[in-house]
């Protein structure tokens, strides 16, 4: 159980480094991940993240969908 506030918010912004993608300068990316249920007055927008709740675990057994 979690007893604490938890906040929510339609959109982030973020920036990352990822050495093993060269594809951009030096590996560093800016993404936006949203969560809208109205995007642009239209349709629901929801992106798919994975978050590393267990680095002790190999590869995905270690990652929720959130």
């Amino acid at each position: 159980q979690y007893d604490e506030r938890i906040n929510i918010v339609n959109s982030a912004c973020l920036r990352f480094f990822a050495p093993s993608d060269l594809s951009s300068i030096s590996g560093m990316h800016y993404e936006h991940i949203c969560a809208c249920p109205a995007w642009r007055k239209e349709h629901p927008h929801y992106d798919c993240i994975f978050v590393n709740v267990n680095p002790d675990l190999d590869r995905m057994r270690g990652m929720s969908v959130a």
